[in-house]
């Protein structure tokens, strides 16, 4: 494991969004685009509903980034003010954020569209991505892929299994 002194490319001012992509599948729920070389890709599993997980990574084939490099916590912050910061998981020239649901709704519904992120290392700017007319509607698509596992009978019943009135 080796640690990242420099390892990010600076981006000086926004990179716009290409078309927001929402896919699904019986596992898993993403949203992605391309701003400019970086590629942000949403998603979110089955297991991640269960605890509220949505992963976010950025990827960029200019940054120096190691499989297992440790990096300084990253803070993803969009226009409107909403925020958070997570310590990231280093892939190939990539790094993968966890955020809890409700805050990544928050950072795509907060903001009259369209939209900006900024994404700092330690104050300093990694990128900037504007979000794009369509995140809205790519994040409403989200939604119902992901709703489709919340209200799903079978965790509905591990959940809050039926109770027998007439138990002892």
């Amino acid at each position: 494991m080796r640690k990242i002194i420099l390892g990010f490319a600076l981006a000086s001012m926004s990179v716009p969004a290409l078309s927001w992509e929402a896919t699904s599948d019986d596992d898993n729920c993403s949203l992605s685009t391309w701003a400019g070389w970086t590629k942000v890709y949403v998603s979110q599993d089955e297991e991640g509903v269960d605890r509220d997980q949505v992963y976010i990574t950025f990827f960029d084939t200019n940054w120096s980034i190691a499989e297992g490099d440790l990096i300084e916590p990253i803070r993803v912050e969009s226009y409107g003010g909403e925020w958070f910061e997570a310590q990231p998981f280093a892939h190939k020239n990539a790094f993968t954020l966890i955020a809890d649901y409700k805050t990544m709704r928050r950072m795509f519904e907060a903001d009259s569209s369209p939209s900006e992120w900024e994404i700092t290392k330690g104050g300093e700017l990694v990128t900037r991505i504007y979000l794009g007319d369509d995140s809205y509607f790519a994040w409403e698509s989200f939604n119902r892929c992901r709703a489709n596992w919340v209200i799903a009978p079978e965790r509905l019943m591990r959940n809050w299994p039926p109770k027998d009135p007439f138990a002892k």
